[in-house]
């Protein structure tokens, strides 16, 4: 294969790339004589060429009996392999040939260069060898190809061991792809997508470009959401109760009734049920169950309203099916008004009763901790405020939460989400005073000795220990709230960014995969981009980034994924997110943050230093470990050890970060390795803890 350097007219991009070659191809010739030769090449190309174009690929070029093709989408290019190797047999079978013709398949993803519609780099050398290494009715396919697909359970592999490839330094371990999803007919929406990406390859100038991108961008994403990523048939959501009266002073309910039928669920048994801060969303709007299905990735959904009459509550509660879209059940429950904990029972046995018909395992558990009904409804209405954070619902949660345990002082799981509160107000800046973390402490603890078997007091407790400096007791707590409920996101969210400070890149990506498992409306990507490229992956890195920015939502998500577009040298995708910035949030400051790491990148050092005097003056030690990253690669190694050292004594976290090449021009400076010497000491109990850990990532399978 060539390996030209990229010329300045080339344009770099990850893509996933399939070769092929005819198993015997040569004896064949020998065997039969040149004119058979080519026409059984040609009869080979007429039926390959087809599927490659259905999957949405194209034949860069053939080379001699080789096909060399490319996929925008890994998951198109395994398809494609898949069906190949299943059209080739069938030609076999009809005797298409002179005698039984055999191919073998490579596929890899990698960062190559594109110049007049060809292909060129590493990324195209290693697939070529990746195909040479597999045997005749194969597919072999790279490790870091299996990484980027592995979240979808619709492709099986087995590894067939470290293989010395030609011009790797390392042996590389490769898989046989044994089970793929079969092609279907493109729908309208895809051969749109597919013939205007073509367009635009072939003449960038096209007003055509401007017509397709809105296609793009939303077909794009309309494909991911449906085709690579497809419902869960044993997964669960609870969307946010109907309030019918439209009375507002019930409208608490709508939230915490979603959440604690979601508790008791999860404590029912294995089914894994969607978070409630997941389907907030859907309050107050009209949707469509499929849709809905297809966001949440589900096979079924529990919807329900309530209306009072007097001193009665009345809950409707549907369950439907989401692959034939129809209600599988619906009842009809109702209370009094001033007894929500009996009533909510009964929902729940209702619906854990008629869910047992589709999940066994799912058995009926009066998790509520309390059998007062006004401490009890005193907690929904706090739970319900801690939802959604606010400094004035942090407030009225708290005064709440508070009557509740005073109502009943054994209600563990009501002085739990008090800790929380407490917790919440020293860290979103409600309040500097580190009294509430000692507040929180003491509420948590009080949790823990009415139940000790609340993941939720666990995590409180850590919340609250981490904010008085101390990390290890902190993921001690973190990680007994994991094992004691294996869906709680917060807790996997924590141990991947303990996971990620201490260099634990593996366990941090198992860590977000699990949340993508649990929770796949979370935009996980942005920090396996992140993760990743400390790792030091710059390709798989650049994949999940641009994944990322598919799905990017807010301010902190565009920052992040311009940052990681930087890091990695893609200065032009990191201007796009600027761009996007600039249009979604024009007084946002991380806009300055964001040209300082262009500028620096770039080089341009005063332009970038100019940027950097807009976030400098902020205290907090995100922003004082960003300006010594950035003072030391502008090699201002005296203001970059200031800054370090600033970051560390305010409690900056990271060391993977601080041990990365971003930092190289201050290796062996005696105050750098005494930070380093520091945080790698501070960490060691941290370290113990986390590899006690296993994350399981076939919870729910």
């Amino acid at each position: 294969m060539k390996s030209e350097n990229a010329t300045n007219n080339s344009r770099a991009t990850t893509i996933a790339i399939l070769f092929t070659d005819i198993v015997g191809s040569t004896r064949f010739f020998a065997k039969h004589g040149d004119n058979d030769g080519l026409s059984m090449i040609q009869q080979h190309n007429r039926a390959l060429f087809p599927l490659i174009e259905k999957a949405d690929g194209r034949v860069i070029k053939t080379i001699g009996d080789s096909i060399f093709a490319v996929f925008d989408n890994p998951a198109d290019a395994l398809c494609a392999a898949f069906a190949m190797q299943k059209k080739m047999e069938e030609e076999r079978n009809e005797n298409k040939f002179k005698e039984p013709i055999h191919i073998r398949v490579g596929v890899h993803y990698g960062l190559a260069h594109e110049s007049e519609n060809d292909f060129f780099g590493d990324a195209v050398n290693l697939a070529e060898r990746v195909k040479s290494s597999a045997g005749a009715d194969k597919i072999c396919i790279s490790k870091m190809l299996k990484e980027i697909v592995k979240s979808d359970h619709r492709f099986k592999f087995i590894s067939i061991g470290s293989h010395t490839l030609k011009g790797s330094a390392e042996p590389m371990e490769l898989f046989e792809l044994i089970s793929a999803p079969e092609l279907t007919k493109r729908s309208l929406l895809k051969t749109l997508l597919f013939r205007a990406k073509l367009s635009i390859r072939k003449n960038k100038k096209s007003a055509v470009i401007i017509a397709v991108i809105p296609i793009l961008l939303f077909a794009g994403f309309w494909w991911w959401m449906t085709y690579v990523m497809p419902p869960s048939p044993q997964a669960v959501a609870v969307l946010p109760f109907r309030n019918l009266a439209n009375d507002s002073n019930l409208d608490y309910l709508s939230i915490a009734l979603t959440d604690e039928l979601n508790t008791q669920l999860r404590s029912a048994g294995t089914v894994m049920i969607r978070p409630t801060n997941t389907v907030m969303k859907y309050k107050g709007k009209d949707w469509d169950a499929s849709q809905v299905a297809r966001e949440l990735r589900v096979g079924t959904l529990i919807e329900g309203s309530y209306i009072p009459s007097n001193d009665q509550l009345q809950v409707n509660v549907s369950i439907i099916d989401a692959k034939t879209n129809q209600q599988a059940w619906a009842g009809k429950i109702e209370g009094f008004l001033n007894n929500l904990l009996n009533l909510l029972d009964q929902v729940a046995r209702q619906v854990i009763s008629q869910l047992r018909f589709h999940f066994a395992e799912l058995q009926p558990s009066r998790r509520y901790g309390t059998e007062n009904p006004k401490a009890y409804e005193l907690y929904l209405h706090g739970l319900s405020l801690q939802q959604e954070i606010t400094e004035s619902n942090n407030s009225d949660a708290i005064r709440f939460l508070e009557q509740a345990v005073k109502v009943d002082p054994k209600f563990a799981r009501a002085h739990a989400v008090l800790a929380s509160s407490y917790a919440t107000r020293f860290w979103w800046n409600f309040s500097n005073d580190t009294q509430w973390l000692e507040r929180a402490e003491f509420e948590a603890r009080q949790a823990l000795n009415f139940n000790p078997k609340l993941a939720e007091a666990h995590y409180a407790l850590a919340y609250a220990l981490e904010g008085k400096g101390k990390r290890s007791e902190s993921i001690r707590e973190i990680i007994e709230s994991y094992k004691l409920d294996r869906q709680y996101v917060p807790s996997l969210t924590n141990i991947a960014r303990y996971s990620f400070y201490v260099g634990d890149f593996d366990r941090a990506l198992s860590a977000l995969d699990k949340i993508g498992e649990i929770d796949p409306t979370q935009n996980i990507h942005m920090r396996r981009a992140i993760y990743l490229y400390f790792a030091e992956k710059p390709d798989a890195s650049l994949s999940e980034n641009r994944i990322a920015e598919s799905r990017a939502n807010g301010v902190d998500e565009m920052t992040f994924i311009a940052f990681t577009y930087v890091w990695l040298k893609d200065f032009v995708s990191a201007e796009r997110m600027l761009k996007k910035l600039e249009e979604n949030a024009p007084a946002a400051l991380s806009i300055h943050e964001v040209r300082a790491w262009i500028y620096t990148g770039r080089g341009k050092f005063a332009e970038a230093k100019k940027e950097m005097e807009y976030f400098s003056s902020r205290q907090s030690w995100g922003i004082a470990q960003e300006m010594a990253a950035l003072s030391a690669l502008q090699g201002d190694k005296e203001s970059a050890l200031n800054w370090l050292e600033k970051a560390v004594a305010m409690g900056a976290p990271s060391y993977a970060w601080f041990s990365s090449n971003q930092f190289s021009s201050l290796r062996g400076n005696p105050r750098y390795e005494a930070v380093l010497k520091k945080l790698n000491a501070d960490y060691k109990p941290v370290r113990a803890e986390l590899e006690k850990l296993v994350i399981n990532l076939t919870y729910a399978s």
